[in-house]
């Protein structure tokens, strides 16, 4: 796994147990983005939104 890769699971996470605290539904999109990204490929920045 690279290390954009990390980063987005690491962001997903924190996210989930915000939400979880928070009493909102949030469930992570599994992503199947190819290749080397930063951590915040476009799917991410959609699901932020």
């Amino acid at each position: 796994m690279n290390h954009g890769k990390i980063k987005c699971e690491a962001l997903k996470a924190i996210r989930k147990k915000i939400a979880m605290e928070n009493g909102i539904d949030y469930e992570p999109v599994f992503c199947n983005y190819q290749g080397t990204c930063s951590g915040t490929c476009p799917m991410c920045e959609k699901e932020l939104e």
